[in-house]
C-alpha cells in the first residue's frame, strides 16, 4: 500500500510544479490562505472529469480580440494549449512574461501589467 500523502502535501507537490520550486513560499500570506481555503473545490476538479474538451470550431468562431497570456517558467502542460489557443482564435495575440511562472501577474506584475494596458489600448482605438 502506498503512502498517505494529506492534502496539504499534495498541494504543495501541484504548487511545485505549477509555480516552481518553493512556489508556494513565494506567495503572499494572502494568496496561501486562498488557496488552502479552496483545496476542496481544486482536489474536486483535479479528481472529476478533467478538463473540459477544447472545441476547435466553437474557438474559430470567437471574433473577440483576445489576449493569451503566458509565463516564461510556466509548465509545459500550459505551452501546447496556449498553441493551440493561438492557432485557433482569430483575434488572437500572445505575449511571454519574462521570468514567470503561470501566476505571471505576481512573479512580474510590472510586465503583465505593461502588456495588457498595450493589449487594450490597442483595441481602445478601433472602436
Amino acid at each position: 500500500m502506498g503512502e498517505h500523502v494529506d492534502d496539504r502535501q499534495a498541494l504543495l507537490g501541484a504548487l511545485d510544479a505549477v509555480f516552481g520550486p518553493d512556489g508556494y513560499d513565494r506567495l503572499a500570506d494572502s494568496r496561501r490562505t486562498q488557496l488552502v481555503d479552496n483545496l476542496t473545490s481544486v482536489k474536486a476538479e483535479l479528481l472529476g472529469s478533467g478538463f473540459m474538451p477544447l472545441i476547435a470550431s466553437r474557438v474559430r468562431n470567437g471574433q473577440v480580440p483576445t489576449l493569451l497570456i503566458g509565463g516564461q517558467r510556466s509548465i509545459g502542460l500550459f505551452h501546447p494549449l496556449t498553441d493551440r489557443l493561438e492557432e485557433l482564435l482569430p483575434a488572437g495575440e500572445r505575449i511571454e512574461i519574462p521570468g514567470a511562472s503561470h501566476m505571471m501577474h505576481e512573479d512580474n506584475t510590472a510586465a503583465c501589467n505593461a502588456a495588457i494596458g498595450a493589449f487594450l489600448e490597442r483595441y481602445r482605438r478601433v472602436r
